[in-house]
């Protein structure tokens, strides 16, 4: 196994067996279905919106320019849980793909309820261990390359379910063989601390679609639901 692979599996995390997943499983193939069919792992890009808010590939923090046009396979999102175990070791999951029906579990049936045995933030707060986590499958419409946007911020999470409402939108009017083609974003909003000031955040504004059998037939125009994608 690769250097960069070991990496982004530890930040990433690992699989668990069908037979672990939560009872609030609802449908869907959990995760391991959906890496199976997409490959992430061996050959997916995991994707962060940074610290220093640029849209960033996990494995060498290399850029990925804003206005990048992706294709967004949205009914393969994933979200629920995961919990970090420290440098060197993979992170656990209990997630499942949240379009098809997964249910991820109440927080309070994964244990670590403690708080005073959590570690603490840079603020020194306590810090929950189990995060809740969506992963966004993209597709570059310019080479093919496969993405996965991962994110765990009330930010991002936002930006991601506007998205895949928007999205489910679109399906339930023009049908389901197509995909929609986003755009990378860096929108924001005024914090409500003046001290903050303008917050960067990451946004998926839709400008085309694409053919689910040939993404080379792609198109893009203005959509009308550019506006749903940042909603601040």
């Amino acid at each position: 196994m690769s250097e960069s692979l070991k990496q982004q599996r530890e930040e990433q995390g690992v699989i668990l067996p069908a037979g672990k997943l939560p009872a609030t499983t609802n449908g869907g193939g959990g995760l391991s279905a959906y890496l199976a069919k997409h490959d992430v792992g061996s050959g997916g890009t995991f994707l962060k919106f940074s610290k220093d808010r640029k849209f960033v590939r996990t494995i060498d923090d290399e850029e990925v320019p804003e206005g990048t046009e992706m294709v967004c396979q949205f009914d393969d999102t994933v979200g629920g849980f995961i919990k970090f175990q420290g440098k060197g070791e993979p992170a656990v999951r209990h997630m499942g793909p949240i379009v098809r029906g997964f249910i991820p579990p109440d927080r309070e049936t994964l244990g670590d309820t403690d708080e005073s045995l959590w570690d603490t933030d840079l603020s020194g707060r306590p810090s929950d261990p189990w995060q809740h986590q969506l992963l966004l499958p993209l597709v570059s419409l310019e080479d093919g390359e496969k993405y996965v946007f991962a994110t765990s911020s009330i930010t991002g999470r936002r930006a991601v379910l506007s998205l895949l409402k928007a999205c489910q939108r679109k399906q339930a009017k023009e049908g389901d063989d197509f995909y929609s083609i986003i755009k990378l974003q860096i929108g924001g909003f005024a914090h409500r601390d003046s001290r903050v000031g303008w917050v960067k955040v990451p946004a998926f504004p839709i400008i085309g679609k694409a053919p689910r059998d040939d993404y080379s037939q792609g198109t893009t125009e203005i959509s009308d639901d550019l506006s749903d994608q940042i909603p601040f």
